[in-house]
């Protein structure tokens, strides 16, 4: 479930906030402290997560510099700016701990663009270089979803779509 928006202040989540990946953490305590360069990311999976949360936060800064800068883009688009990202939900990980030098990371995230929801659904690559972790590239496919009013919100907040995200 993505960080509550009324916990927000700014634009930014706020220190006591749940995160916005979903660790069940707050954002101070869990990926506040990668998007300032405070740490660094010490597995592939705690760097996508915390990707993740730059891009429910528009920090694109951050989304680039920890992007591979053979796969980099020159920029984020700006329509990066209309999409409510919902949740994110991990499926599974290979490697990417200790020492290994790559790693992927299998995830789905749910966001809302122009009032329509879609999940994408990623797997991520993931690399080491000089100690640090980079997203490479992944393999991915999006998929509108349309809930019927009375099905649970995909943005798994459990209120009935009608309620939530509508």
């Amino acid at each position: 479930m993505a960080a509550d928006p009324t916990a927000m202040v700014d634009g930014r989540a706020s220190g006591m906030a749940p995160c916005p990946c979903g660790s069940g953490g707050t954002y101070d305590g869990c990926c506040r402290p990668l998007l300032t360069g405070r740490i660094a990311a010490a597995s592939a999976l705690e760097l996508m997560r915390s990707r993740y949360s730059a891009y429910c936060l528009g920090e694109t800064d951050y989304i680039l510099a920890t992007w591979a800068p053979a796969t980099r883009p020159a920029a984020i688009g700006p329509e990066q700016t209309r999409i409510r990202w919902l949740g994110l939900q991990i499926h599974g990980c290979r490697e990417g701990t200790g020492d290994d030098g790559r790693g992927e990371v299998e995830f789905s995230a749910t966001y809302r663009v122009d009032g329509a929801c879609f999940t994408l659904r990623e797997n991520s690559r993931f690399i080491r270089s000089d100690g640090k972790w980079y997203y490479l590239d992944g393999e991915c496919e999006t998929i509108r979803k349309k809930p019927a009013r009375n099905q649970p919100c995909p943005c798994g907040s459990g209120k009935k779509y009608k309620h939530c995200c509508m």
